[in-house]
């Protein structure tokens, strides 16, 4: 009644417009992320709209399984307009076989594998699996049947375990260490501190080139 207010009236009214804005924040910090997934999820369909270079023939062959016997026929290639990276390369590898590309920089190397994995066609010649043209069969199960380690090994937040079940979530204990063994990384896991469940920085900052 005389103009006068209490420390505790005070402090009552600071914790009500507390309550008050608190939720017109969230829902602010909840806008502003539907703002951002909206954008994202924008370009993420521009990317998938974009048409392939390697598409698919109008009847692809199914590949049920691969000897793994691969031919580069008179092969020939450029990146766009550029110079071309491979010039009538005739190559011939049996199935089975361990092949090593030595070069240097610039020859060519990742190039030759980009063509095994189809990410491109050859401008001349053709690339064959098993005698068939790569161009002939359906990309999506071709790729089922290989495997590619990029020279650069991207690694997700998470431990090491996550890192090697990543394309097999419901892997067991004992596929994940059969998986380290068989690429010869169980020993080196076993020097981290907690083993196969240390936590890995995103792109593995905290390891070392060569235990990435």
């Amino acid at each position: 009644d005389n103009g006068t207010l209490t420390v505790g009236a005070l402090v009552a009214y600071l914790l009500y417009i507390d309550l008050f804005f608190a939720p017109v924040q969230q829902l602010s910090q909840v806008f502003d992320g539907y703002q951002q997934a909206t954008v994202s999820l924008g370009r993420i369909q521009e990317l998938l709209r974009e048409p392939t270079s390697t598409a698919d023939p109008d009847e692809p062959l199914d590949v049920l399984s691969l000897r793994g016997e691969i031919a580069f026929e008179d092969v020939s290639f450029a990146y766009g307009d550029e110079e071309e990276a491979l010039t009538g390369i005739d190559l011939h590898i049996p199935a089975g076989q361990t092949v090593a590309f030595v070069g240097k920089t610039g020859a060519g190397k990742s190039t030759l594998v980009k063509l095994v994995a189809r990410f491109y066609d050859p401008t001349g010649g053709r690339v064959t699996a098993d005698g068939t043209d790569l161009r002939k069969l359906d990309m999506t199960a071709y790729r089922h049947r290989l495997g590619v380690v990029p020279q650069e090994a991207y690694l997700f937040a998470g431990t090491v375990r996550d890192a090697i079940a990543y394309g097999l979530p419901d892997a067991t204990d004992a596929e994940v260490e059969a998986a380290a063994r068989a690429v010869g990384a169980h020993e080196m896991i076993a020097t981290l501190e907690d083993g196969y469940l240390h936590e890995v920085a995103e792109r593995g900052r905290n390891l070392s080139a060569g235990q990435r």
